[in-house]
């Protein structure tokens, strides 16, 4: 009887070693895969860049007038791309890859099948990822971006995503007063986020640029100060032979501004 105790004690302390070693084996085996996902997202990414480049250097070899259709018709197209980019991100899910590869397709699709389940998978695995930072950038320029990027200052618990989602939203209400779409919310919409931006998210980096605060306080100036009906800010300078001058000193004159420069 004891020695059926004995092996049976030893068979269970043994238990726990082996569900280790399996463990370990997992461990191990998800890191190749992980690498190996990696260097094959590089490898797209570098392949399109490489395209792109070959493009622009026989574009420089013609004269200036035929560089653009040139270029026009050569280029690389990102649509043949994407189905390998979402092959990659399904093939590597819940992974950074996966967020990389993902937002491959969300800047560069059309807003397609392919678009709208990276956007769902990204919503679902990566909403709290510093990766989708610039998720939020991509989406600014999309037709339906705004609604999504309400989502993710909704459900994100990163501030980081939140400050640019947040900072997004209020980028494509100015983009829309830019272009004469002066709809009856949208500058206190833009006032209003980018208020909150400089409240809750001004010492987060922005993507592309400085912090967040920084970036909202000059758009806030702008929309408030830079636009048609409102005063110019007053400036100091010289003039071609250095005289003294303040751009209050011509109001109310007319003028001829010449706008000349070297490069």
């Amino acid at each position: 009887m004891k020695r059926l105790h004995r092996l049976f004690v030893c068979t269970l302390a043994a238990l726990p070693l082996g569900a280790a070693f399996s463990a370990q084996d997992a461990v191990e085996a998800s890191s190749e895969a992980n690498v190996a996902f990696a260097k094959e997202l590089r490898a797209l990414e570098v392949e399109f860049k490489e395209a792109r480049s070959a493009v622009f250097t026989e574009m420089r070899k013609l004269p200036r007038e035929e560089q653009n259709s040139y270029y026009r018709e050569n280029r690389p197209d990102p649509e043949e791309y994407v189905p390998r980019f979402f092959d990659l991100g399904e093939r590597a899910a819940g992974t950074e890859v996966a967020l990389g590869a993902y937002r491959w397709v969300i800047a560069n699709s059309q807003e397609d099948e392919s678009f709208l389940v990276s956007m769902d998978v990204l919503m679902r695995d990566h909403i709290d990822s510093d990766g989708m930072v610039e998720i939020c950038g991509a989406l600014m320029r999309r037709p339906n971006g705004v609604d999504t990027l309400k989502e993710i200052l909704a459900e994100s618990r990163n501030p980081k995503v939140q400050g640019n989602a947040c900072y997004n939203i209020a980028k494509r209400y100015v983009d829309g007063l830019d272009r004469g779409q002066d709809l009856p919310t949208a500058r206190e919409d833009a006032e209003r986020y980018l208020e909150k931006v400089i409240a809750e998210y001004g010492s987060f980096p922005c993507f592309g640029g400085p912090t967040l605060g920084d970036a909202a306080k000059r758009t806030l100036f702008a929309i408030r100060n830079l636009v048609i009906g409102k005063t110019a800010p007053d400036i100091e300078g010289e003039d071609i032979d250095g005289n003294a001058f303040k751009l209050s000193d011509y109001r109310g004159k007319v003028v001829v501004l010449d706008f000349w420069g070297n490069w």
